[in-house]
Protein backbone atom coordinates (compact mmCIF):
# COMPACT_ATOMS: atom_id res chain seq x y z
CA UNK A 1 0.00 0.00 0.00
CA UNK A 2 2.77 2.33 0.65
CA UNK A 3 4.23 1.66 -2.65
CA UNK A 4 0.76 2.46 -4.17
CA UNK A 5 0.58 5.87 -2.06
CA UNK A 6 4.21 6.88 -3.42
CA UNK A 7 3.79 6.04 -6.90
CA UNK A 8 0.40 8.40 -6.68
CA UNK A 9 2.38 11.40 -5.02
CA UNK A 10 4.98 10.66 -7.55
CA UNK A 11 2.87 11.09 -10.31
CA UNK A 12 1.11 14.02 -8.83
CA UNK A 13 4.02 16.22 -7.89
CA UNK A 14 5.76 15.33 -11.03
CA UNK A 15 3.03 15.40 -13.76
CA UNK A 16 1.29 18.91 -13.95
CA UNK A 17 -1.35 18.18 -16.34
CA UNK A 18 -2.02 15.30 -14.41
CA UNK A 19 -2.30 17.37 -11.22
CA UNK A 20 -4.61 20.36 -12.76
CA UNK A 21 -6.60 17.07 -13.88
CA UNK A 22 -7.62 15.79 -10.68
CA UNK A 23 -7.24 19.34 -8.79
CA UNK A 24 -9.86 20.41 -11.74
CA UNK A 25 -12.04 16.97 -11.06
CA UNK A 26 -12.11 17.20 -7.14
CA UNK A 27 -13.21 21.23 -7.14
CA UNK A 28 -16.11 20.47 -9.49
CA UNK A 29 -17.31 17.74 -7.37
CA UNK A 30 -16.52 20.28 -4.31
CA UNK A 31 -18.75 22.61 -5.84
CA UNK A 32 -21.51 20.26 -7.24
CA UNK A 33 -22.07 18.86 -3.57
CA UNK A 34 -21.70 22.39 -1.89
CA UNK A 35 -24.61 23.65 -4.59
CA UNK A 36 -26.87 20.93 -3.50
CA UNK A 37 -25.86 21.56 0.12
CA UNK A 38 -27.13 25.31 -0.11
CA UNK A 39 -30.24 23.98 -2.34
CA UNK A 40 -31.57 21.58 0.40
CA UNK A 41 -30.69 24.53 3.35
CA UNK A 42 -32.49 26.97 1.12
CA UNK A 43 -35.76 24.46 0.85
CA UNK A 44 -36.11 24.36 4.73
Amino acid sequence: MVETNFSFYKKFTDDLEFQALLLGFLFNRFLQRSNTSEAKTDSV
